[in-house]
């Protein structure tokens, strides 16, 4: 069984010698950022600076995809901001811009420009629609780790970016986050945050290192494909109802530091193994595959298709999967929807329409040439 998501490592890779106190300077000499902050997850990344951003500009209007990861909705209500929800476009599977126009004022603290699936959101169209408004940008790239919007990283946007190290994304040290920013008058106020926070203890670093020997073990086909049925019950997991910060593990900062070695052989392979799965698609009649511009360098986090016919989306699916193929819907309903909050659906319909025909297809190191001709007999 190919899984949806997963990144190829032995799991001697936790006996590495490589100090931990590399990993984070790593990470922001490839963004090209002053400063990066490492966290248990990209939720707490999020939360802390919308919490500095909202004490400083006494604003706390957010704007957010309306389909997106509940983290985002969840940090930015832990952190005291009102969320307001942006319509999805069906042409690039991202924000619609329009509606992002629309919904940008004065009183907007800032809008968080999640680029899903790995693709990049058109990042200068959005900086002139907040530029008048005072609004700030900030860089979601959880699911775009390695994607490039006109030559430039996802990440590398706004005031801050936030990046997400879980199990499914294109980078994992298990879990973890990171916030990246370059004010100087910022950094010192997360720097503040971050040195009261305490240190890990010993058993939290021996249950995470457990959890990475597991997870470099199981992600291989041959045991997926063994313990699906037990592993597929912790695929699913809620949004936290609250954040709670803490700081990386040391073990997950060693994992980093020595995966980040390979880190430009894992991009490019989602590249061109997503962009060959993207072509298998696009131009069928029964389906709708993103737009990707010739501006946009794609490192897929998976691969996106819309299902036109949603009756047959579960077809598809159960057809994959007895090929040995992975797949998921991401987010089954609008942001919204998971928290029962009430808006005016007719002007959420594209988001709608993503949740109910949306499916996703594995691009990561496990997927051969093999499984693509299944996928090619699948449809």
């Amino acid at each position: 069984m190919i899984p949806i998501s997963g990144t190829k490592f032995s799991p001697f890779i936790l006996f590495s010698k490589i100090t931990d106190k590399k990993f984070s300077n790593q990470l922001a000499d490839f963004l090209g950022r002053k400063k990066c902050f490492l966290f248990s997850s990209g939720g707490e990344a999020l939360y802390v600076i919308l919490k500095i951003l909202r004490k400083k500009s006494g604003k706390n209007k957010v704007i957010i995809p309306a389909y997106c990861p509940n983290t985002v909705y969840v940090a930015a209500k832990s952190a005291g901001c009102r969320v307001v929800f942006c319509d999805m476009s069906i042409s690039s599977f991202n924000m619609d811009l329009k509606h992002l126009e629309k919904l940008t004022d004065r009183d907007t603290l800032a809008v968080i420009a999640v680029h899903l699936f790995g693709i990049p959101e058109e990042m200068e169209k959005i900086k002139k629609i907040t530029q008048d408004s005072g609004a700030v940008i900030i860089d979601d790239f959880c699911q775009a780790f390695g994607s490039k919007y006109k030559g430039k990283h996802a990440g590398d946007f706004g005031v801050a970016s936030v990046l997400s190290f879980g199990k499914g994304k294109n980078f994992t040290t298990f879990s973890g986050g990171a916030l990246f920013i370059d004010e100087k008058e910022l950094i010192e106020k997360v720097n503040y945050i971050v040195n009261k926070l305490p240190s890990p203890k010993f058993k939290r670093n021996v249950m995470v290192a457990i959890k990475i020997a597991i997870l470099s073990i199981v992600s291989r086909p041959l045991f997926y494909g063994i313990s699906y049925r037990i592993l597929s019950k912790f695929r699913e997991m809620s949004a936290p109802d609250k954040i709670n910060l803490k700081k990386m593990t040391k073990i997950q900062k060693r994992v980093g530091s020595s995966l980040y070695k390979k880190i430009k052989d894992i991009f490019i392979y989602r590249n061109k193994t997503g962009a060959v799965i993207y072509e298998i698609f696009k131009g069928n009649k029964n389906f709708m595959v993103p737009l990707l511009e010739k501006d946009k360098y794609v490192v897929f986090n998976r691969v996106p298709l819309i299902v036109k016919d949603k009756n047959k989306r579960e077809n598809l699916r159960a057809s994959l999967m007895k090929a040995g193929i992975e797949t998921n819907y991401l987010y089954k309903k609008p942001v919204f929807d998971y928290y029962d909050i009430k808006v005016d659906i007719s002007k959420y319909k594209n988001a709608i329409y993503l949740a109910e025909h949306v499916i996703t297809l594995p691009s990561n190191v496990f997927l051969k040439s093999r499984s693509i001709e299944k996928i090619k007999k699948c449809i």
